[in-house]
């Protein structure tokens, strides 16, 4: 990265920690998901993606509230689902899926479901605080968990 662009990243990384307010400068990939999600908003959506309603401000809310329970609730409204359709497809009532959408610590099973539920698969990665060990990460189906 030449000199110039380094500025220009960092200045974005200044840009989105504030906005945010978050306690650290943003790592390269969630930068990544933020140029996405203004790129899908700023263009027609290529056909075979299917995010219906997704919205940069939805990926926002999400990074600034940071809970297992609010990522669910992304990919339940992606998927088209309401917690009644949701529920159903789970076996649960509408009012236990409410609870998991709002809840802040669920169990890895309970988030493996409700996941596959909305055609999605749990990804889970280490990201390592010391440069020298590796990233680890996981994909839970809900049929492993």
């Amino acid at each position: 990265m030449t000199p110039k662009k380094s500025r220009s990243a960092n200045t974005a990384k200044l840009q989105v920690k504030e906005s945010l307010q978050l306690g650290t400068l943003p790592d390269d990939e969630l930068m990544k998901l933020i140029a996405q999600a203004n790129t899908a908003a700023q263009s027609p959506r290529p056909s075979g993606i299917a995010a219906p309603g997704i919205t940069p401000d939805d990926i926002v809310s999400c990074v600034e509230i940071a809970t297992a329970g609010a990522l669910l609730a992304l990919a339940e409204k992606a998927a088209g689902h309401s917690h009644s359709d949701l529920g159903r497809a789970l076996g649960v009532s509408r009012q236990r899926v409410k609870e998991i959408m709002e809840s802040g610590n669920l169990e890895i099973e309970t988030m493996a479901r409700v996941a596959a539920a909305c055609g999605y698969e749990l990804s889970i990665s280490l990201h390592p605080v010391n440069p020298d060990r590796p990233v680890l990460g996981a994909v839970i189906s809900a049929a492993r968990a």
